[in-house]
């Protein structure tokens, strides 16, 4: 199932990142999980340095949310944490939420984890409530045409009696993937 659906008919080359963001429904409930990709350019044996540093930001912040979150806390709160957790590391801060209740449908229940001005982000968290959280590395390009890297990994988590727990399978590094490629 697409979460949004594909927006563009782009093949990736060596050398792009991209960001896949699914869920599944299974038994009348959804997921919302993102990871980020990045493919090799030939010769490269794993993404160079400013890839590796956007996604360790973006993990990061999902961490430090994650340790934050508790029963009692406030939407808007672990927003501040995640969107602090991304600019400390250097990165502009993002226009979206840090994240969101997952259940029924992909962006469910009525408390949001966004800005204070946000609706829904002044309710609190309870027990048993499950968060998608996703706290993003977005850049422009550069005049110049440099394309900066940007990351997602968004994780589930269920709050629980003293804090959370992640439900997904924890599998949060940069993913890489080689390109079969021919010389000219």
């Amino acid at each position: 199932m697409f979460h949004r659906g594909p927006d563009a008919k782009n093949v990736a080359m060596p050398g792009d990142m991209m960001v896949i963001d699914f869920s599944v429904r299974y038994n009348g409930y959804t997921s919302d999980v993102a990871r980020t990709v990045y493919f090799l350019r030939p010769g490269e044996e794993r993404a160079p340095e400013a890839v590796r540093r956007c996604v360790k930001a973006s993990v990061d912040a999902v961490s430090a949310c994650a340790a934050f979150i508790r029963p009692g806390v406030a939407g808007y709160q672990v927003d501040e944490v995640g969107r602090s957790a991304i600019v400390s590391s250097g990165y502009p801060s993002f226009a979206h939420s840090t994240g969101h209740q997952v259940g029924l449908e992909v962006h469910d229940g009525g408390t949001l984890l966004g800005p204070i001005s946000r609706p829904g982000s002044q309710r609190t968290l309870r027990k048993d409530e499950i968060y998608a959280i996703e706290p993003t590395v977005l850049q422009d390009i550069l005049p110049d045409g440099t394309v900066l890297p940007c990351a997602i990994v968004e994780d589930e988590w269920i709050v629980t009696e003293n804090g959370c727990s992640l439900i997904n399978p924890e599998k949060r590094q940069l993913a890489v993937i080689e390109i079969p490629y021919k010389e000219a």
